[in-house]
């Protein structure tokens, strides 16, 4: 992770994968301490109704994916801290597009961008982690001038889910087993919620895809008699299942359960 500097301007942000250039720009520092006890949250429906809000903001550094919803109506089940926010390629793209645009939109699933960036301070990190970094001036511009929020920025010079796939064998894993790994080098103690790739609960509820979609389908790609350990692309069961033996080796505490009932 390389953390742009928050006095550089995001006009002149320079985005490099060699480590020669990206010094003699000096634009960028390592990440800093987040301190000894992270959440990273997942964005499964599991956590609808799970009450798991309070406990999330209890840790010192709370980790979020892909522009997630948070606070607000969100707040009793998934918190509202937001200390590290990823954003996909998707979201880069469809931001680029409202920035120079007049017009102020949803993006793709239809949701506001009030929304998603609602929670998101000036000491909150947002991260694009799969390399191609070179919109992330546009993107962080419209932060900005359009919402008014300055957060600090931050990009990776290879892709997050390759160096994911070398340490845990597992091919095209997902962002979400990439952010608890960088969590696991970042972090003392790791607690995981929001990742449970499975139709229905322990209480055989229905599971949503999302926590922030009620009513979508949940995981619609686990029904696929010929495909039963494939989640779009991605490998979700045997994600879980690496997730369960490192919760029982103490490595991380993988809640999946209703924090109050």
């Amino acid at each position: 992770m390389l953390l742009l500097r928050k006095g550089v301007s995001v006009k002149s942000f320079k985005y490099s994968s060699k480590m020669s250039v990206i010094r003699q720009e000096n634009q960028t520092d390592p990440v800093l301490a987040v301190g000894p006890r992270c959440a990273v949250i997942g964005n499964s429906g599991i956590l609808t109704d799970s009450s798991c809000g309070s406990e999330i903001d209890e840790h010192d550094f709370v980790i979020r994916q892909n522009l997630a919803p948070s606070g607000e109506k969100f707040k009793p089940d998934v918190g509202s801290k937001v200390s590290l926010l990823t954003i996909n390629q998707q979201q880069m793209f469809d931001i680029v597009e409202m920035n120079s645009s007049l017009v102020f939109k949803s993006d793709t699933k239809g949701m506001s961008m009030a929304l998603r960036t609602h929670g998101i301070t000036n000491q909150t990190i947002l991260w694009h982690f799969k390399k191609a970094a070179h919109k992330l001036g546009s993107v962080a511009s419209f932060f900005n001038e359009k919402l008014g929020i300055h957060p600090q920025w931050a990009y990776s010079m290879t892709s997050l889910n390759n160096v994911t796939s070398s340490v845990w064998n597992i091919t095209r894993v997902s962002s979400g087993l990439s952010l608890i790994t960088a969590a696991l080098v970042l972090c003392e103690e790791v607690s995981v919620y929001g990742y449970y790739p499975f139709v229905r609960d322990s209480r055989n509820q229905t599971v949503w895809y999302h926590y922030y979609e009620p009513g979508k389908p949940p995981c619609p790609s686990l029904r696929f008699a010929n495909s039963p350990n494939t989640v779009g692309s991605h490998k979700m069961p045997e994600e879980f299942a690496l997730l369960q033996k490192l919760d029982n080796e103490g490595v991380l505490r993988l809640n999946i359960d209703r924090c109050m009932d």
